[in-house]
């Protein structure tokens, strides 16, 4: 039963209902048994059981925490009146007006939120926060959930940046990840639809009362994997929302591709959508998609272009992440010495691949969602099996065959690992059979990876499923646990 509350946690939901939970229970022949092992479970803690609603005892506990804070500083978020900002630069670049408009609205509270879609400038803004800063109140720390947003951060604004975890001393690997939260005045978290209700939590709970939590992110984006619905719920409370609307990234503005990821939040079908050679569907039945896509893949890798192959599952039929890249595998890099091959049981993998980080390394050099080159026996660091280049200069190093369980092939990835990434173009396949994860925030999140071009390829009666396909409402007690916090901190004044 813990492990079934575990899987909907990760699905997103803080508690279900005993019905949901009990579904979710393998194993159980007597319904007797099971309502026994629930009040066994909730009378030692592990789980909750709440107006029919149940949670583990740990998110509840998280929810509760979190609550408690939330409440204290919506009674008490304005730190100074937001004071107009004439000119804000970085790099020697003016920010625009909505830019320095959020600067000064997030850094005049203590939790606030500046949302914006993809290309709105928000790297960059993160910099012109950190520049207009008044460091004499406090050091700052920039933060994102996962690893490979805290790389994406560090390179996109040049700030040094650290996870979350990292920052909550949960496996820290560095000494220099240390923090003293006493002096901390400013935590700048990118990515924040990823946040969790835990690292919310722990967040809330170790910082000081006069710091600064700026939550920056976009609210079209897939949610965390993770318990929580922490941008939604804080936007219900009311806390102060900055929205980015102005595009920076792609070079054409008036582009297809940079139209339709602007105005997304607006689309309501097909018809909305805008096609030329930077927004493509190539309209084909199932059965020819994946030749149709490997070999455009193939001869995009093998001229070396900025390029990423997307699919909405991992293991699941002939056009998943596994299924194309053992499709890809041979055609962009045939082995040239088997006694080089390494398969870590899920896949073979040699000298000159395209490789997935799966796992945080900090101390290898790698972190969770890297995508680099897998080069045998490196000249440089003889004592290391292999090393992994990757894009942005860095290098990791594996030391032993253990260090492949860490790794995947990265010809085809998944949209929530090509989360924070960037690339020229990408192409991303639309079919029934996998019409379930076809949701809205997973397309958007898919087609805002590319800079230059994304190409669509199946039926489009599918891409008007997918924009119409909103995810499921995630459940959280988060917005009613503050309200009643708040309700009896006025009581008792």
């Amino acid at each position: 039963m813990l492990n079934a509350m575990k899987k909907i946690h990760l699905s997103g939901d803080s508690f279900t209902d005993m019905v949901t939970l009990f579904n979710h229970c393998k194993g159980y022949s007597d319904n007797a048994i099971l309502q026994e092992d629930l009040m066994y479970l909730c009378t030692n803690g592990s789980l909750v059981l709440d107006s029919g609603k149940v949670s583990s005892g740990y998110i509840a506990s998280c929810e509760q925490t979190a609550a408690k804070y939330l409440a204290e500083i919506l009674q008490n978020n304005l730190i100074e009146s937001p004071a107009p900002l004439k000119s804000v630069k970085v790099n020697g670049i003016e920010l625009c007006a909505e830019q320095r408009r959020a600067i000064s609205i997030s850094l005049s509270h203590r939790l606030s939120l500046i949302l914006g879609g993809a290309g709105t400038g928000k790297s960059t803004l993160i910099r012109g926060i950190i520049n207009t800063y008044n460091q004499s109140a406090g050091s700052y720390v920039a933060v994102a959930p996962t690893g490979k947003a805290a790389v994406n951060l560090r390179i996109k604004s040049g700030v040094r940046s650290m996870t979350v975890h990292s920052l909550l001393g949960l496996g820290i690997e560095t000494t220099e990840d240390r923090v003293d939260w006493s002096s901390i005045g400013l935590i700048i978290v990118d990515e924040a639809g990823m946040l969790t209700i835990e690292m919310l939590s722990s967040m809330l709970e170790h910082c000081r009362k006069d710091c600064r939590i700026i939550l920056i992110g976009d609210a079209n984006q897939l949610q965390s994997v993770g318990a929580g619905n922490v941008i939604s719920d804080l936007m219900k409370l009311n806390f102060p929302v900055t929205q980015l609307l102005q595009n920076h990234r792609q070079q054409d503005k008036t582009s297809a591709l940079s139209q339709n990821i602007q105005n997304f939040s607006w689309f309501s079908g097909l018809e909305d959508f805008q096609f030329d050679n930077s927004f493509v569907l190539m309209d084909m039945p199932e059965y020819r998609m994946q030749k149709y896509i490997c070999e455009e893949a193939a001869k995009r890798y093998s001229n070396n272009e900025s390029f990423q192959l997307l699919s909405p599952v991992n293991r699941s039929g002939n056009l998943s992440v596994s299924s194309l890249n053992n499709a890809l595998h041979a055609a962009v890099n045939p082995c040239a010495d088997k006694s080089e091959i390494i398969d870590n049981g899920n896949d073979l993998m040699w000298n000159g691949d395209r490789i997935l980080v799966i796992q945080n390394n900090h101390s290898l050099g790698y972190c969770n969602g890297d995508i680099g080159r897998l080069r045998m026996y490196p000249e440089e660091s003889p004592l290391n099996l292999a090393a992994l280049d990757f894009e942005d200069g860095r290098t990791g190093y594996l030391p032993t065959v253990d260090q492949f369980n860490d790794l995947r092939l990265g010809y085809a990835i998944t949209v929530h690992k090509s989360q924070g990434g960037e690339y020229d173009s990408v192409i991303l396949p639309l079919c029934e059979y996998n019409r379930n994860m076809l949701t809205r925030n997973l397309l958007y999140t898919a087609i805002s990876r590319a800079k230059k071009q994304v190409i669509l390829v199946g039926k489009p009666k599918m891409l008007d499923f997918a924009v119409r396909n909103y995810p499921k409402k995630r459940h959280s007690s988060l917005v009613q646990k503050t309200l009643q916090f708040m309700k009896n901190r006025i009581s008792a004044a």
